[in-house]
């Protein structure tokens, strides 16, 4: 039986030498992985204002931001989201900031951005720094817009815009900046012999296959897909085998299929209510590539019904939880806000796949699906 992941892309195995100009014009450093980034630019922010130890993330969030704010030492704040949105509500955020806040973390969510502008003006006029997630999302094409945070974060893991199933980046705004970023620790993966690491892509490439995934995912005791808090151990710089992959796969992801657009043109011509497109406020010609294509669906016995019919297809409820339920969070978060609207969001959200296997057809009986369940 044919099964569609939630995320991901294949894996291109074309090495080429690694030039920072692929990424951005700006000064950058890789890393083993998106959380590791995170951490190095909270140690940096750190360094820079000593006095300083709170880090601002959203309620609805991956907990990898948690391990990378616990390994920095830092203390997490977690501010809820606007109704109906993946952004920050602007009167909590308002009421958390203060004068230890080291940094305001905006997640560019499955591709979509907060307010950065607003969020930067905040974070000047509390003297802390704006950092920009951007695990989520990549251009796809480059442009000087692309890196707006005083650090920006990329992460090339698995399921990932461009994906290499390890590595990350720390994109700066200067030199002061960069200079501030730790180096890392020598790369345990520089001591794998190369053609270990191109049989471990070759067979990543192989189980996502629609038919291996389909069996792989039901194996027991595997929790394909579960979200879970891991700790950071250490910090160390990106494997240089992986670095031979970047180009290649910069080149694959910016050539991938538009499966968001058309999601938009199905969806804008789809009957029906009791779903809410998260994308709707930009413009069908200005969205861009979306990790996933998030809808809100408003009754949660249509949205269980919506997610059964269709996780064979790549449909999936992204976390499932908002930050302080996720399995591992617990203790780690002194006394963690409501969250009334994170929580919600949570029970409301569905994923649709926009990998690049998801083809006219997949996409299509996904919305036929949901047209049914929502007349």
């Amino acid at each position: 039986m044919k099964v569609h992941r939630p995320a991901g892309n294949r894996v291109s195995l074309e090495e080429e030498a690694f030039t920072p100009s692929r990424l951005a014009d700006q000064p950058l450093r890789l890393y083993q992985s998106g959380t590791a980034a995170l951490a190095a630019a909270l140690l940096a922010c750190r360094q820079l204002s000593a006095e300083r130890d709170e880090v601002i993330l959203p309620g609805y969030a991956c907990p990898d931001l948690l391990s990378a704010i616990l390994h920095a030492g830092a203390r997490p704040i977690l501010v809820d989201l606007a109704a109906d949105s993946h952004c920050y509500d602007p009167a909590d955020l308002a009421h958390r900031i203060g004068k230890r806040t080291l940094a305001i973390i905006s997640i560019r969510f499955l591709g979509l951005d907060d307010d950065l502008r607003a969020l930067q003006q905040l974070a000047r006029e509390h003297g802390s720094r704006l950092i920009v997630d951007s695990a989520q999302w990549f251009p796809c094409r480059s442009s000087a817009d692309d890196w707006p945070g005083d650090y920006n974060i990329l992460s090339f893991g698995r399921g990932k815009p461009v994906n290499l199933l390890h590595g990350g980046a720390v994109i700066c705004r200067d030199d002061r900046l960069f200079k501030a970023l730790p180096a890392g620790d020598e790369p345990a993966t520089n001591r794998v012999p190369d053609y270990r690491h191109r049989l471990k892509l070759r067979a990543y490439n192989l189980a996502i296959d629609p038919i291996v995934y389909g069996i792989v995912s039901r194996l027991p005791g595997l929790h394909v897909g579960e979200t879970v808090y891991h700790p950071l151990e250490r910090i160390e710089r990106m494997g240089e085998y992986h670095q031979r992959l970047i180009a290649a796969n910069i080149d694959r992801y910016r050539h991938s299929p538009a499966v968001s657009r058309r999601y938009r043109q199905l969806l804008d011509d789809l009957p029906g209510s009791g779903w809410l497109d998260m994308s709707r406020d930009i413009p069908a010609d200005e969205l861009p590539a979306l990790l996933r294509y998030p809808l809100l669906i408003q009754d949660d016995r249509t949205r269980n019904r919506f997610l059964e019919q269709t996780s064979a297809l790549g449909v999936s409820p992204l976390y499932g939880l908002p930050l302080p339920r996720i399995r591992g969070v617990e203790g780690l978060l002194e006394n963690p806000p409501g969250l009334q609207n994170a929580c919600k969001l949570a029970t409301r959200l569905v994923t649709l796949p926009t990998h690049e296997d998801i083809s006219e057809a997949v996409s299509g009986e996904i919305v036929e699906r949901l047209a049914r369940l929502t007349s």
